[in-house]
């Protein structure tokens, strides 16, 4: 297709795009992410990594044999602060995409496919964490099960979008460029 990058050319990528690529109209993207969009991006995975490192406290919180010690109850308010805060960004994310627009993905027609979706899934996995932690904490605790599985989830699929991510620094298409803080 004219215009196409020579990247995404490959012996398996047939020269020919579908009629749906062909009628749909080329959309230039800018070079960079919004300085809005890179904050949310990286402060969200910064709050994830503390989310994991304080996972555990919930349960040593809720343990009937054993007082909560105050480095626990502390990691618990630090769990249950950092949680809210993803949620509250991703909110934010989420209005900014709606008010906006979003970037769409280049390329053929699965790679753009599997973007939307992982783009989604993490979207919702994360949404869905927040609200079942809220649960699990203060209203019902059986949420915390679904919390559990929702996280397993939610592992998943930040590995791939971080495989992602390496694919595309390999292609050399610039995408991690675009993403990264301006420092």
């Amino acid at each position: 297709m004219a215009g196409e990058p020579e990247l995404w050319k490959e012996p398996c990528v047939p020269s020919n795009p579908m009629p749906m690529e062909a009628d749909r109209p080329r959309i230039p993207t800018p070079t960079r992410y919004s300085s809005l969009q890179i904050a949310l991006h990286w402060s969200v995975a910064v709050l994830i990594v503390a989310q994991w490192a304080t996972s555990d406290a919930y349960s040593r919180t809720r343990n009937s044999f054993f007082p909560a010690r105050p480095a626990d109850l502390l990691e618990f308010q630090i769990h249950i602060i950092s949680g809210v805060a993803i949620g509250v960004f991703m909110l934010v994310r989420l209005v900014s995409i709606f008010r906006h627009g979003r970037r769409r993905a280049t390329g053929p027609y699965w790679i753009r496919l599997a973007a939307a979706i992982l783009h989604f899934s993490l979207h919702a996995l994360l949404l869905a964490q927040v609200a079942t932690g809220l649960l699990a904490a203060y209203v019902w605790n059986g949420a915390g099960t679904f919390h559990a599985i929702l996280w397993k989830a939610l592992i998943v699929t930040i590995g791939l979008h971080m495989l992602a991510a390496v694919v595309h620094s390999c292609r050399g298409d610039h995408v991690i460029r675009r993403m990264m803080p301006r420092l």
